[in-house]
């Protein structure tokens, strides 16, 4: 799940992000599409943000000046520190502005040209590279010493692509020696 952190001016942007992404494949999470009528703003955005693997933070002179929009940055960024269950920032440049002290170690995608499926484009790559190394790194821990194991994986995709990317992904582990579809 990735989480979009934006200020409601950049919304056109954001929103047409938001599609390129679940098209491919990924869940987003955007408060136009997760907040209802009567839900609590604070308990929401914070179930948002537990359950976000990645919070995409848009970084524009309305984002920088929103209470809502800095707060969510600050509650990432307090996770990254503390260590445990944290989101990877990626940070998303909108406009010419100081990068805030606490991103500015963080390579960020350049995004002044509001090119959304270029941005997507960009975004779903980190993504997919996280995930990889993250899964290399796990299968890496768990191989047993003669180098090779067997998964299994029970996955729920938005897409047969979706899919495909995951498998690809696990064949490129050299640890992995088998990848199987089960349906049922």
């Amino acid at each position: 799940t990735v989480f979009l952190s934006h200020s409601h001016s950049d919304k056109d942007v954001v929103r047409a992000v938001a599609d390129q992404l679940q098209s491919g494949g990924l869940q987003v999470w955007i408060d136009d599409a997760k907040l209802q009528t009567g839900d609590s703003l604070l308990s929401k955005i914070e179930h948002g943000l537990d359950s976000a693997d990645f919070v995409a933070f848009f970084i524009s002179r309305k984002s920088l000046d929103s209470k809502w929009a800095r707060q969510e940055l600050n509650v990432a960024m307090s996770r990254q520190i503390a260590g445990g269950q944290r989101a990877v920032l990626l940070p998303v440049l909108l406009e010419d502005v100081e990068i805030p002290p606490l991103l500015r170690d963080v390579m960020y995608l350049d995004l002044r040209d509001r090119n959304a499926k270029r941005g997507a484009n960009v975004l779903l790559d980190a993504v997919r590279r996280r995930w990889a190394e993250n899964r290399e790194a796990e299968a890496v821990a768990l191989a047993p010493r003669r180098g090779s194991i067997r998964a299994f994986v029970n996955v729920r995709m938005a897409s047969a692509e979706a899919l495909g990317r995951v498998e690809e992904v696990l064949r490129g582990i050299p640890q992995v020696v088998e990848v199987t579809r089960t349906f049922g």
